[in-house]
């Protein structure tokens, strides 16, 4: 999925939301909590440095579809695992031995989809290199995935309000709003809300630190909460604090987003926060979080492979090989015309065994495709040739492998 450049952003980003005629209709309560919604599955502590994966796929995506499905996300059978996208990308230049980007992410949710924990594996898996092994739950990960994301600017009040109102009724008129997702430098003890205001006793984040290295699901918002940033004694949105000429969402001390983390039940209030709205305004390595911008995805429940590749593969270094399909009309040729990329296994793992770990049943790995989008290349009443084609490169001459077998 592409990301570009866009006026007032500091780095390329997906297309932003902005707010829809049905949404400008409502009138926002003035709080709202999608916490208490079943969709979101209870707290967890992640394993690993996988926050990003935490977030927009164990937090964001699970809610996002299950809402849409009707399931509650309190059982394995409807959540999906952190790991099983963050350990194709885990142990590949240049994330070796540290967390990915979601942005990473969200091209496999598009193109491969994701397992749930009853086929991967559970949340508490503590595993940084395994990769499953078996065609049906490749073939399950293939029907739950993403058709999009989108970026919301919130760094402005007109933003702010776009933001509200996804969290609200998802931009659509839905009874069910959603969630997002955000990066920043996140301390790790933030204070509490004053006594006497909403909500007080409860933590809060005033700023953010300078890089963006944990990844977050924001839950709600309430525009009441408050903090005196400036010791004033006062709690303000008309007043300039950040001595910078202009009085405007940098300098708001009243109003908040409620967000969930991947720490576990003993972080913070249960595993939540606050933030206030100040902090979406702020920029980037100055307290604020990545980009100003927060991310949305949209669930495909309707899509269903129609055509897809079951193969197995013996390897001693996986990382070292790349996998593609192809077609061709004229199945005498022995070159595809037409060919499909994956997000997965594409020189991803380092130099591990596919299993990811150093057994000798770990060489070998069963695994499917989805080649869908090869069928528009298929005459109708006409034979095609269809091509799975292994790239490797191996520069010392230190790995080996072979495709086993594969079918259609």
């Amino acid at each position: 999925m592409e990301r570009f450049a866009q006026e007032g952003l500091d780095f390329p980003d997906y297309p932003q939301l902005i707010m829809t005629k049905k949404s400008r209709d409502i009138t926002l309560p003035a709080a709202h909590d999608n916490s208490y919604q079943p969709y979101l599955r209870p707290v967890f502590s992640q394993q690993g440095a996988c926050c990003g994966q935490s977030a927009s796929v164990a937090y964001n995506f699970c809610y996002e579809i299950n809402r849409l499905r009707n399931l509650p996300s309190d059982t394995s059978a409807n959540q999906y695992t952190d790991h099983f996208v963050w350990n194709f990308m885990n142990a590949t230049t240049p994330y070796y031995g540290s967390g990915v980007s979601y942005l990473h992410t969200f091209d496999i949710l598009f193109d491969a989809g994701t397992p749930t924990e009853d086929v991967y594996g559970p949340i508490t898996m503590n595993d940084d290199y395994y990769w499953m092994s078996g065609y049906e739950g490749y073939f399950q990960a293939m029907h739950n995935r993403i058709s999009g994301a989108n970026s919301i600017h919130a760094g402005t009040p007109e933003g702010l309000l776009v933001l509200k109102h996804w969290l609200h009724n998802h931009l659509d008129g839905s009874a069910v709003g959603g969630v997002a997702n955000y990066y920043a430098g996140m301390p790790y003890d933030p204070p509490l809300l004053p006594s006497g205001t909403p909500e007080a006793g409860k933590h809060v984040q005033i700023g953010f630190q300078e890089n963006a290295s944990h990844a977050l699901t924001i839950v709600g918002y309430n525009d009441s909460i408050r903090y005196d940033l400036n010791g004033d004694g006062l709690y303000t949105n008309n007043i300039d604090i950040t001595g910078d000429g202009i009085t405007d969402m940098k300098d708001w001390e009243i109003g908040g987003l409620k967000y969930v983390n991947s720490y576990g039940e003993t972080w913070a209030d249960s595993g939540f926060c606050y933030m206030l709205y100040s902090t979406l305004a702020l920029k980037y390595g100055e307290g604020g979080i990545w980009n100003n911008s927060v991310h949305v995805l949209y669930p495909d429940t309707a899509y269903q492979p129609l055509l897809t590749i079951k193969a197995r593969l013996k390897h001693t270094k996986r990382g070292r090989i790349r996998l593609t399909a192809g077609i061709s009309s004229d199945t005498a040729r022995f070159y595809p015309e037409h060919t499909l990329p994956f997000s997965i296994f594409n020189y991803q793992g380092g130099d591990f065994y596919p299993g990811g770990h150093k057994l000798e049943s770990d060489k070998t790995i069963e695994f499917g495709l989805d080649i869908t989008p090869l069928l528009n290349f298929i005459k109708p009443g006409s034979p095609s040739r269809i091509f799975l084609i292994v790239d490797e490169k191996d520069p010392d001459n230190s790995a080996d492998g072979m495709l086993l077998n594969y079918s259609v």
